[in-house]
This record gives structure tokens, sequence and C-alpha cells, in this order.
């Protein structure tokens, strides 16, 4: 057989050989991509569970401390409990914990509410913006 023959007859098994290395390199390019994805979103699950907690603490903070000022004083201002009633919403839909339900509670039946009330303007604007 002459040599072009010989090269005939091998290039099948050529082509096979190239190829499958071709679709052996580019399997470890995806895996390593794939593998690269999936360590950055771990990272960000960490960060926005982190974050979270974050401004979970922040508005538990701010609630206790309307809270506090209101027990000092003896009553609470109209203004006061709509933001920590707002602050509680918030609270609760990032997950918070019953320890904040039992403030709220306290503020909002059990404590006197001394000053003018919230203008029923402000009232209606805020109840279109909870409907959106």
């Amino acid at each position: 057989m002459e040599p072009m023959g010989y090269f005939m007859a091998a290039l099948p098994a050529i082509i096979s050989m190239v190829l499958g290395g071709a679709a052996v390199w580019a399997a470890r390019k995806v895996a390593g991509a794939v593998g690269e994805m999936v360590s950055e979103l771990r990272k960000f699950q960490a960060e926005h569970r982190l974050l979270m907690e974050t401004e979970r603490n922040d508005l538990k903070s701010h609630i206790v401390a309307i809270y506090e000022r209101a027990k000092e004083r003896g009553y609470i201002t109209p203004m006061e409990l709509e933001t920590a009633n707002r602050l509680f919403d918030s609270y609760r839909k990032l997950g918070g914990n019953s320890y904040i339900e039992v403030i709220m509670h306290d503020m909002n039946n059990n404590m006197e509410i001394v000053g003018m009330p919230i203008p029923a303007a402000v009232a209606a604007m805020d109840a279109a913006a909870k409907e959106r």
C-alpha cells in the first residue's frame, strides 16, 4: 500500500481522536465554567443572607427604639405608631421573629396614642401605595 493509502485508511481514526480530544477539552471548559458559576452563586447567597439579616436587625432596632421612647414617655404618637407599623411590615416580610410581634401588639393595643392623627390625605396615599 502506498503512503497515501495508509493515511486514508488511518484518517477516520485520526479524526475520531481529534474530535474526541476536542470534546473532552470543551467538556472540561464547560465544567470549569459551571463550577465557577456555582461558586459565585453560593458566595452571592451567603452575602444576600447576611444583608437580609443586617436589614432585619436594623428594622428591629428602630422598632425597639420607638417602643422604648414611647414606654418611657407613657404614650405613643400617631406618627410613631404608623412608622413602627411600616417598619414591622418590612421586618415581617424579611422573615422577622415573634419578639417584635409582642412589642407591636403592645404599641397597637395597650399604649395610649397622644397627638394629632395622621392627616387623611396621607392615609389615603399610604393605602394607595399598599395596593400597588
